[in-house]
């Protein structure tokens, strides 16, 4: 999993204009929305467009943006699979 990590440490913009700033660069770098957002504990809040995790390695003021993609690891991984067994005669 990639991150595209976004600080922004002013004292006067709320948190969740800060993730919306750090969403925005995300969209306008990837043409692609994210899925998850990673921030310290002080930063953390819920969201309806993204799922907001906070994690003990994120610092205060820094947003990791990024994909979840951990429900489509086991779909990748089939056929992943399937791609290396052998043909059947």
């Amino acid at each position: 999993m990639l991150f595209f990590v976004w600080y922004d440490d002013s004292p006067q913009k709320p948190v969740v204009d800060k993730i919306h700033a750090a969403i925005a660069a995300y969209v306008v770098r990837f043409q692609t929305r994210p899925s998850l957002v990673l921030v310290n504990a002080v930063d953390h809040m819920e969201m309806t467009e993204v799922t907001v995790r906070s994690e003990r390695t994120v610092q205060r003021n820094t947003f990791w943006v990024g994909c979840d993609d951990d429900a489509d690891i086991p779909s990748r991984l089939s056929m992943e699979r399937t791609q290396e067994l052998p043909l059947a005669n």
